[in-house]
């Protein structure tokens, strides 16, 4: 009987060792099998990575070459559209040039002793800002109140040219031609007029704040005298607008066949007549008017007196 039992217990130990030894193999393969399949997720997790990584590439690559073709396209645009604008402002520029009125087609009346030119109909002053027109020609073409702020105006022919109320504030007119040219309201602030011939040009109510004159041929102190000037403006030392004006002598029209309409512009008359009551008021004017008198030293590199008050500066 003992014999059976400790037979049993030795079955019972052996089966239990057996089935400890089966468990740990069997742990030992799922631990392999584990390792092998984390492995296996490392490699694939690598794989990803590398193949995102190269996805990410080639991405930032093509964004690169689509991002310069498209800057290429807008740079070509951009110049293809400079060039356009350039072009069509140029052949808005001829249009505007080539369909100037004349003086001769414009209304005309007369005013007393002067000639009055009157806008065309539907007048729409041309803009020539910053244009280049350079030895131009602009004679006996009617300009009123058009744009030449900082226009390239050297050598431009202006002769008998109707500038009414023109801006030509900053333009450079260095050697112009302004012969008989009608400046009558003209802004003429920080031109450039040295060397320009302004034989009888009408500077009635002109601006010419800080305007440089020096070596304009052919320019009066009668000319200057209706003119808005100050220290500013910039003249030749011979040019001495500091002394009374002596007004012209008056004429007679002895010639029957010359009507009013027949009369000569006072644009080419150096001086106004004295029949007409406002030139005779405009003759006392130095005597009564003591900011056109000159006061303090006479420097000859700008003009020496001070602001003379005929007319308030237009706002441009």
């Amino acid at each position: 009987m003992l014999f059976v039992i400790v037979g049993g217990i030795v079955s019972l130990l052996t089966a239990a060792i057996g089935a400890l030894l089966a468990l740990r193999i069997q742990l030992g393969a799922l631990d392999e099998r584990t390792v092998e399949r984390e492995a296996w997720e490392n490699a694939q997790e690598g794989h990803q990575y590398a193949w995102q990584m190269r996805e990410r590439k080639a991405s930032l690559l093509f964004e690169q070459q689509i991002t310069s073709q498209v800057q290429h396209m807008q740079e070509e645009w951009q110049q293809w559209e400079a060039r356009f604008n350039d072009h069509s402002q140029k052949l808005s520029q001829e249009y505007a040039l080539n369909t100037l009125p004349r003086v001769e087609e414009t209304p005309l009346s007369l005013d007393g002793h002067h000639h009055v030119t009157y806008a065309p109909p539907n007048w729409q002053p041309p803009t020539f800002y910053e244009a280049d027109l350079r030895e131009r020609d602009f004679s006996h073409r009617y300009l009123g109140e058009a744009d030449f702020r900082k226009a390239q105006l050297s050598g431009a022919n202006f002769y008998m040219a109707d500038l009414r109320g023109a801006c030509l504030a900053g333009a450079n007119l260095a050697g112009a031609s302004l012969v008989g040219a009608n400046l009558t309201d003209a802004d003429l602030r920080d031109a450039n007029l040295s060397g320009a011939n302004m034989l009888v040009a009408d500077l009635h109510d002109a601006i010419l704040y800080r305007a440089h004159l020096p070596g304009a041929r052919n320019l009066t102190p009668q000319q200057l005298y209706h003119a808005s000037y100050d220290h500013t403006t910039q003249l030749d030392p011979e040019i001495d607008i500091t002394r009374t004006r002596v007004p012209a002598t008056p004429t007679k029209n002895t010639d029957p066949s010359i009507t009013p309409q027949g009369i000569e512009s006072p644009l080419l008359s150096p001086q106004a007549s004295n029949d007409n009551p406002q030139d005779r008021e405009a003759a006392s004017l130095p005597a009564q008017k003591p900011e056109n008198t000159h006061t303090g030293a006479f420097d000859t590199a700008i003009s020496r007196i001070g602001q003379n008050g005929r007319k308030r500066a237009r706002v441009s």
